[in-house]
């Protein structure tokens, strides 16, 4: 196997990984109903030309982390949504999450912890960025990053 450790990928969750559009009406108009939102996280169905990138990029000795804005109180659903449709373990520490009570926008807080994860391991070198949100890529990509948009439908919320 070819040892590609230093190369890290990024990928979201919600609309990138995971299908989510049956639950979009939720976070659409008026008030938000976040809680409910990601409640209901365990009926997604999985995007599997996604799945398969992660899951290919891994068994090639790629370090790949997720980066969701889902909050941290959602870990043990989200954790279980992960490894219930991907063939590759993923492991609790790679993946990271809102901390509780963080209402930080979505494409500050996920920049935020992407520059953490890279001084805290240095020798990551950012490949790519799978990400849905346009407010977010443009984050990325205004940060220098190489991001494919994975939303389908084109839809912003």
């Amino acid at each position: 196997m070819t040892v590609n450790k230093d190369k890290l990928w990024v990928f979201d969750i919600d609309g990138t990984l995971a299908d989510n559009e049956h639950r979009q009406h939720l976070i659409m108009e008026g008030k938000k109903d976040w809680d409910t939102f990601f409640a209901e996280q365990h009926r997604d169905e999985p995007f599997e030309a996604v799945m398969e990138i992660f899951d290919t990029l891994v068994a090639t000795g790629h370090k790949c982390v997720i980066i969701t804005a889902r909050c941290e109180r959602f870990r043990a659903e989200t954790l279980e949504w992960l490894n219930k449709h991907h063939a590759t373990e993923i492991k609790s520490e790679d993946v990271y999450m809102r901390p509780l009570k963080d209402r930080t926008d979505d494409n500050k807080i996920k920049l935020d912890i992407l520059n953490k994860i890279l001084h805290d391991n240095v020798q990551y070198r950012v490949m790519g960025i799978f990400e849905d949100r346009h407010r977010i890529i443009d984050a990325f990509r205004d940060a220098g990053f190489y991001v494919f948009e994975c939303n389908q439908t084109r839809k912003e919320f």
